[in-house]
């Protein structure tokens, strides 16, 4: 999607916008609850555009604890 100041002030206001890809033809109505609750993960900035790549925060995972083999005689 291509994100203009405008663009940015609807989102922070918590309206939705329309965005694509990069292909047009893929447009869709994107929330602000969607797209605010994503993180960048890899940005780049080549003639005067930023490029970004965000994907959903995701919750920590939590570790497992050990499985312990063994027979517990009844």
């Amino acid at each position: 999607m291509y994100l203009t100041p405008e663009k940015a002030q609807l989102l922070l206001s918590g309206q939705s916008i329309m965005g694509h890809p990069g292909s047009p033809e893929y447009g869709r109505e994107i929330t602000a609850e969607e797209l605010l609750n994503q993180e960048v993960r890899r940005a780049s900035f080549s003639k005067g555009t930023w490029r970004i790549l965000s994907d959903y925060i995701r919750e920590p995972e939590q570790e497992q604890a050990p499985f312990e083999q063994g027979v517990t005689m009844c």
